[in-house]
């Protein structure tokens, strides 16, 4: 079980965010998650009955709060205020083929991030 301070667990969530939040989580059903870290290796977030996360990242098999299960945080949260209940487990990808899925998506989004601050900069550019 992760124990940690608030700062701690808010720089968690910060640097989760930074990351791209709920884009590197793939929930995988009962209570586990897989996350694509920031070097492409996947981790599996677990949380308990209780709601204590553990990942088998660095940070987290020394118990120390890290942005993978600040992520799965932030999907059950966002889940649980749209009032969602979590999918039943779909059958397991395999970790290659969700690593490819998740590196896929995870550049369109910046490909889509990048196109919107470039209109954003036309926008300001073309203003002057």
């Amino acid at each position: 079980m992760t124990t940690a301070t608030k700062s701690q667990y808010q720089a968690a969530i910060d640097r989760a965010q930074r990351m791209g939040g709920t884009t590197r989580v793939t929930e995988l059903g009962g209570g586990a998650y897989r996350v694509l870290g920031s070097r492409a290796d996947l981790y599996t977030v677990r949380v308990d009955t209780d709601g204590n996360f553990t990942c088998t990242c660095p940070a987290g098999r020394h118990d120390t709060a890290c942005w993978h299960a600040a992520a799965a945080w932030l999907l059950r949260a966002a889940q649980s205020a749209a009032g969602a209940i979590p999918a039943a487990a779909a059958p397991r990808e395999s970790d290659a083929d969700a690593r490819a899925r998740l590196l896929a998506e995870s550049r369109a989004r910046t490909r889509h991030i990048t196109e919107l601050e470039g209109s954003l900069a036309d926008c300001f550019t073309s203003a002057a």
